[in-house]
């Protein structure tokens, strides 16, 4: 199984090292390529240049993957799911949007 995680923050890193224990292939996505460097190299996942806003290079990279976890921004992930959804691929999110829920 190969898990795409969105965000190499706080979050996103203890994300990627809980995949790293389970042995899944992961990759982890960043704007700041620096932080997602240094994420993938501790934890043995592939780092990934990624500006979540571009939609199109969004989905190109979504469907090499089974799933993604998004760890950025709330009010990023309606966009993200959108682009999950064209992509074919599982989407999770960690919540904190109440207005698109309600």
């Amino acid at each position: 199984m190969k898990i795409l995680v969105l965000g190499s923050g706080k979050m996103g890193s203890a994300i990627v090292f809980d995949l790293m224990k389970s042995k899944v292939e992961t990759g982890v996505a960043d704007l700041n390529f620096e932080s997602a460097k240094n994420v993938a190299k501790r934890y043995k996942a592939t780092p990934i240049r990624m500006d979540v806003k571009n939609d199109e290079k969004l989905v190109k990279i979504m469907k090499k993957y089974d799933a993604v976890i998004s760890a950025v921004p709330y009010f990023l992930n309606y966009r993200l799911a959108k682009s999950a959804v064209k992509a074919k691929t599982h989407f999770c999110d960690l919540g904190g949007n109440t207005e698109v829920v309600e």
